[in-house]
């Protein structure tokens, strides 16, 4: 009884849906009108400093925020005689607004290096600004959990995860200094992961964790952090350029057992995913759309907390993950992948 006249009458409830609908349909529409969307205007003064440009998505936006921007780049690499070093420090030798830096990103005394030397340099030019860091850096290791080596498990996470979160917290007094906004880059593997990404996965879903939270903490300094999502862009990165040297690792490391029970479809998922090995050359990305995204995600006033760069394929697929059961849910992500699949044979004792 008590319960029942606590229960909202019919004519009611439906009153209190068309209210709230309403409510928050013009809150959203207020919200819109009164707090418009606006571009930063960026020139020389402005610092970006990114990591990982060896190659890919680093490479990339190191050139198109010096060239299309205009602003300053500290362009961070894993090796300074690296192919990618050398053809930006070639570009741009000329250049008084590009600098090149060696940042290691699994070895502290490396991160501190990088710390220290973005602190001279301001120290040095007072009239420049921190406009933003990109935390770009990464490693992709395609295998079942099983077949993976401790190294590649523990190198993924500090490359993907712990690293940036070093680089991070490094950078913080900063950035909060220069009301700097950090873009962290992780991947739509982050929302939905797939079969052999196991550890990739957890560590952009990790640090899209501590993206969100940073936000928050940062927030009441005036330091925007950002979520952003670029999509596929394989042919133009060395991310997963290793893959071959690794898939030899991990079937030498195989037992007995696990040769005989994953023998032929361990072969045949490394012959799938051998398309992703060997060094490619430093290129642009060829989807222009991922910078332009990029821009949204560095200028954009006020600033979202995700941005998502994604084919409508993706944009499907993803959708479906979300409002699909389980098993439905699981049939979809093999279709999307479209990997070998693991057939059930006769175990030799």
């Amino acid at each position: 009884m008590i319960e029942d006249a606590m229960l909202l009458k019919r004519p009611d409830f439906y009153s209190f849906v068309k209210f709230a609908g309403l409510s928050t349909f013009s809150g959203l529409v207020t919200h819109y009108l009164m707090n418009p969307v606006e571009k930063k205007l960026v020139d020389e003064r402005n610092v970006l400093i990114a990591t990982g440009c060896d190659s890919g998505l680093g490479y990339s936006i190191a050139i198109h925020c010096h060239e299309k921007l205009n602003i300053s780049v500290i362009a961070c690499v894993q090796h300074l005689k690296s192919p990618g070093a050398e053809k930006l420090r070639n570009m741009f030798e000329k250049s008084k607004r590009f600098h090149l830096v060696e940042l290691e990103i699994t070895k502290d005394d490396s991160i501190d290096n990088v710390r220290k030397y973005v602190q001279n340099f301001f120290e040095r030019n007072e009239d420049l600004e921190f406009t933003a860091l990109v935390n770009n850096c990464g490693i992709m290791i395609f295998g079942e959990t099983e077949w993976l080596t401790n190294r590649m498990i523990e190198s993924q996470i500090n490359v993907n995860l712990l690293g940036t979160m070093k680089l991070t917290h490094a950078m913080l007094p900063l950035a909060r200094r220069y009301h700097t906004r950090i873009i962290n880059v992780t991947s739509h593997c982050g929302i939905q992961c797939l079969p052999t990404l196991a550890i990739y996965g957890a560590t952009k879903a990790g640090l899209a964790s501590f993206t969100e939270c940073l936000r928050m903490e940062m927030k009441p300094h005036g330091v925007d952090v950002v979520n952003f999502i670029p999509g596929s862009f394989w042919k133009n990165s060395n991310l997963a350029s290793a893959q071959l040297k690794h898939s030899m690792e991990m079937k030498e490391n195989f037992s007995e057992e696990q040769l005989n029970y994953y023998g032929d479809h361990f072969d045949r998922m490394s012959l799938h995913l051998s398309a992703l090995s060997g060094e490619r050359s430093p290129s642009l990305l060829e989807d222009e759309n991922i910078m332009r995204t990029f821009e949204e995600a560095l200028l954009e006033v006020p600033a979202k907390s995700r941005y998502i760069c994604e084919p409508w394929r993706y944009k499907w697929y993803h959708f479906l993950f979300k409002i699909t059961p389980t098993n439905v849910r699981d049939w979809l992500v093999k279709k999307f992948t479209a990997l070998p699949q693991f057939e059930p044979k006769a175990i030799k004792n």
